[in-house]
């Protein structure tokens, strides 16, 4: 494992919506699998390309995280 910061496995049910220019947002539910400083791990409903930008609700995830933080999928923007 290449990660340098540490990662808190969570298995918590949430939701996350896609970050469109238009605005429109649908929600949908995620499992948190894990988090770090520099990450987070999702398990999604479905396949998303790489660069995708999400919205996350992280409210009542510890961590100190804002409660809507905004999550870009790795690879190719």
């Amino acid at each position: 494992d290449r990660r340098m910061r540490v990662r808190f496995m969570l298995h918590r049910e949430t939701f996350c919506s896609l970050l469109t220019p238009g605005g429109h947002q649908t929600w949908w539910p995620v499992t948190v699998q894990d988090i770090s400083a520099t990450g987070i791990g999702l398990l999604l409903p479905e396949a998303l390309q790489p660069g995708t930008l999400l919205a996350v609700d992280l409210d009542g995830v510890p961590g100190g995280l804002q409660p809507k933080t905004k999550a870009k999928l790795p690879g190719q923007s």
